[in-house]
């Protein structure tokens, strides 16, 4: 007999494991005039900072919503206005209702298929 897996927030309460599902959330970017005309470390940095500030956004509309204990890992924004998330599938609903974000979807998984030495 198996027990079921269970993620134990720092509040001390419990939730199934099988909520904890990866996202990724597709946030608003500048628009492509605001870009042009800029070399290509001007748009790295801020399109850099964009994603940093959107993450911040979120992160803060999360602890105000009270939703932050539902948020177990937020990862390092990225240039391509793409976060990653792992959350219970009730916050990535109220994510999706935020104007700075375009869309929310689950986070394919990636099988990783190592050849074995029979294989040659």
């Amino acid at each position: 007999m198996h027990a079921k897996k269970t993620i134990e927030h720092h509040n001390g309460s419990y939730e199934p494991a099988s909520d904890r599902i990866d996202y990724v959330v597709r946030v608003n970017r500048p628009a492509s005039t605001a870009l042009g005309g800029l070399n290509r470390a001007e748009k790295y940095e801020i399109l850099k900072a964009n994603a940093a500030k959107q993450q911040a956004e979120i992160t803060k509309w999360l602890e105000a919503t009270g939703l932050s204990e539902e948020v177990f890992k937020i990862e390092a924004p990225t240039v391509f206005n793409l976060l990653f998330i792992t959350c219970t599938s009730k916050v990535a609903e109220c994510l999706e209702q935020l104007d700075s974000v375009e869309s929310v979807s689950r986070s394919p998984a990636f099988p990783v298929e190592l050849l074995s030495t029979e294989d040659g």
